[in-house]
């Protein structure tokens, strides 16, 4: 490697770090997606020590304490079983968050593969594809992810795998029309012109300018899939127990709704904060990244 080309090499990485940083400056500008990410990050770490951070066993139930209010003993109270709902919310944390993460990298992974091909290749590819994209999209999620749970079976992999299958359709129709606009371009057109072979075109040249817009997406699903897990729990078909997943806690204190409220006011309260707060993150990602997007990051300190 010649000197000239270490220079190119090196303006070029010198490009992307600001690219970067100008890019996290944008975020930095929205209060409410920084705060977001902030929560998110406080529920992530919760997860992943969940095990280990549970003030008390979130299986051990002592039925003369069943429906006890909160306190300072028990800050959420306990559940119908008499178990501790924050060592239980705390650990379901762990199954909500890690559903929702396998799931949309099942559904973007695949769905960002075949969008590329889709795209790309068009003719009869394409038309299959789409085809069945169509067929998958005319079902509301819920419906689609309820169909495939009872086809594969209850389970937390079998519901992250039926909620993963039924977002691949958006991630085809968004990828492929990114995919449409980008093929399009000179540098495209001239690494065609040279010679240049199909897949080495795809990952060189396509994938960098269209994964931006598929990881903002996968930031909003985040929240969806949360949504979609729990839904699933809550009607029996997901994760069961007394694996204490919020929406299957939801499900089993729902008949105490209004007698002791508590039960499922506070798993409640973290699905809504979780689905909120990755919302906000996308709304964030989504400004920083989009170009059209005039922001004084000036004001901001470097």
């Amino acid at each position: 490697m010649d000197e000239r080309t270490e220079v190119i090499i090196e303006k070029l990485k010198k490009a992307k770090r600001e690219q970067l940083k100008l890019t996290w400056l944008r975020f930095k500008t929205n209060k409410a997606a920084l705060f977001s990410l902030y929560v998110l990050a406080i529920l992530i770490i919760i997860a992943i020590l969940a095990p280990y951070i549970t003030p008390e066993d979130p299986y051990a139930f002592d039925l003369r304490r069943a429906l006890e209010p909160p306190s300072l003993a028990s800050p959420f109270g306990r559940d119908e079983m008499g178990r501790d709902i924050l060592s239980r919310v705390i650990l379901g944390s762990r199954y909500s968050i890690g559903v929702a993460f396998l799931s949309v990298l099942i559904g973007g992974s695949v769905g960002l593969v075949f969008g590329l091909i889709s795209g790309y290749y068009g003719e009869w590819v394409d038309h299959i594809i789409q085809r069945i994209t169509d067929a998958l999209l005319s079902f509301p999620m819920l419906l689609l992810a309820i169909a495939l749970v009872s086809v594969l079976g209850v389970g937390l992999a079998n519901v992250a795998v039926s909620v993963g299958i039924s977002t691949i359709p958006v991630y085809i129709r968004l990828t492929r029309g990114l995919v449409l606009q980008v093929k399009s371009e000179d540098y495209v057109i001239a690494a065609r012109v040279i010679g240049k072979k199909s897949g080495y075109i795809i990952f060189r040249h396509i994938l960098p300018n269209v994964i931006s817009p598929v990881i903002v997406q996968s930031t909003y699903y985040m929240g969806l899939t949360i949504l979609i897990a729990s839904g699933l729990g809550f009607l029996g078909l997901g994760v069961q127990p007394p694996t204490p997943e919020w929406g299957t806690m939801i499900g089993s204190g729902r008949t105490y709704l209004f007698s002791s409220p508590h039960v499922v006011v506070f798993p409640g309260l973290f699905i809504l904060i979780t689905a909120l707060c990755f919302n906000l993150v996308g709304d964030g990602f989504r400004d920083a990244l989009d170009p059209r997007v005039r922001v004084l990051v000036k004001k901001v300190k470097i």
